[in-house]
């Protein structure tokens, strides 16, 4: 029961110091300069007649979510033979579903309409208008190529599925929630509306904050609770001191717990850099040398060692609520299928709203006011959100709850060449699921935005 109640810090999205580092490393590289002209090569001489392309070998680019990607298409006189990503700047495990699957969607429908990849529309995006680059080279037409592929859509087939718990979302907290409850002996589910884990954990740099941790107990380093309270009020001093957050006698219980629920991830086998990492000023903190990627894939393995089945592109779509206003089980969808889960627990781990603009003007307004940029993963809609509204939950009247960066004046710049704003907001939130495990967690997304 011991590591149950480790489970108080899993949401922690471990007071998730999980800063916004992304890690942007691409299978090819990264293209050295963005440039919209593409280059013609190996064009076959031979007389194309009536085809529908200038049959040879083209290249083209793209605009994807992290620069330019580039693409080699081969055609023959009437069709597109292969499409071959040769270059990007995309994140690894987000944007690999993407990169795998629209080249081949490409060629086996012969078409620039396939269908987008769930939170990878950009890089989705990119390499179809880097193919459509290669069509219009080669001669074709583009807007033919376009034409909706006329299909017989069959209807989706309605199945039910039981388990003790389910969890929607699949970024730290909610692996490490379904690890938590596997290890309590549940049969659990992992349901993940986009087609790879990890959410916006996956684009971050990969580090906890851990209080009083064992990973540094000979290390010599103050890791206590009360020097990083004092860093706490330093950056609270100017950043959201009028925001009503956090409750401090609930953030001193999540916080005392970080260091306890790193070791209990360490116990299952997750790795930290030996060598002391200080990622906020001089406090020290856990750091996964494979940054947030690394920390996801590394959760997968183990909560798929312990039986804990993960569904990918399958959506949260509503909550099951009985009579007496309990939660019993959630609907979800997936390409093909409309699953009821019947389960007495259902954990909400997915992430915050600043990917949905109509949900940042209504509950942030002040951000939706500021410019600001979301580096959060795009599948943080407020899916969770709006699910437990429509089952009668009740939420702050201004919140938010992901990470953001900000444009900046250029006379601001000027005067802070040299540094970086750490901008903090907070939202505390108690939820409980039933019997089977409770959580009190602390949503801290922090950020240093560039300057």
């Amino acid at each position: 029961m011991k590591r149950i109640k480790q489970y108080i810090c899993l949401l922690l999205a471990a007071a998730l110091c999980l800063t916004a580092c992304s890690s942007t490393t691409g299978s090819e590289g990264t293209t050295a300069a963005a440039t919209q002209e593409a280059t013609t090569a190996e064009t076959t001489a031979a007389d194309t007649g009536d085809g529908l392309f200038t049959a040879g070998t083209y290249t083209g680019t793209g605009d994807g979510n992290n620069g330019p990607i580039t693409v080699e298409v081969v055609f023959d006189a009437n069709s597109i033979v292969s499409v071959t990503v040769t270059e990007h700047g995309e994140t690894a495990g987000i944007a690999d579903p993407a990169l795998e699957r629209i080249p081949a969607e490409i060629v086996e429908y012969q078409s620039l309409a396939v269908d987008t990849v769930a939170s990878a529309t950009m890089t989705s995006n990119g390499i179809l208008a880097a193919v459509e680059d290669c069509v219009t080279q080669a001669g074709g037409d583009v807007e033919a190529l376009k034409t909706p592929i006329e299909t017989e859509e069959a209807a989706k087939t309605e199945e039910t599925q039981t388990a003790d718990v389910v969890v929607v979302g699949s970024g730290i907290s909610g692996l490490t929630a379904a690890i938590a409850a596997a290890e309590a002996g549940s049969d659990v589910v992992v349901i993940e509306k986009a087609a790879t884990t990890g959410g916006t954990t996956a684009l971050a740099g990969g580090y906890l904050i851990c209080v009083e941790s064992e990973l540094y107990a000979d290390s010599g380093f103050d890791d206590s609770l009360d020097t990083f309270r004092e860093y706490w009020d330093e950056r609270m001093s100017y950043s959201g001191q009028d925001s009503g957050y956090p409750d401090m006698e609930r953030w001193e219980y999540v916080v005392s717990q970080t260091g306890d629920t790193v070791d209990w991830m360490s116990d299952l086998g997750v790795t930290w850099q030996e060598e002391i990492f200080t990622g906020f000023g001089a406090y020290p903190v856990a750091y996964n040398p494979g940054g947030g990627r690394g920390l996801i894939d590394e959760l997968v393995t183990i909560a798929e060692g312990q039986g804990v089945e993960i569904l990918l592109e399958c959506t949260g779509e509503e909550l099951v609520v009985d009579a007496d206003g309990a939660v019993t089980g959630i609907v979800a969808e997936t390409a093909d299928s409309i699953i009821t889960f019947e389960a007495p627990a259902v954990i909400l781990a997915t992430g915050g709203i600043s990917q949905n603009a109509e949900l940042v003007e209504q509950y942030s307004p002040k951000v939706a006011q500021a410019g600001t940029i979301s580096v959060a993963a795009a599948g943080s809609t407020g899916d969770g959100l709006l699910m437990a509204i429509d089952a009668g939950a009740a939420v702050f009247d201004e919140f938010f709850t992901s990470i953001y960066a900000t444009t900046v004046d250029p006379e601001f710049q000027a005067a802070v060449a040299d540094a970086a704003t750490l901008t903090t907001t907070n939202q505390l939130g108690e939820m409980q699921t039933a019997s089977v495990l409770q959580a009190k967690f602390l949503f801290m997304s922090m950020l240093w935005a560039p300057i």
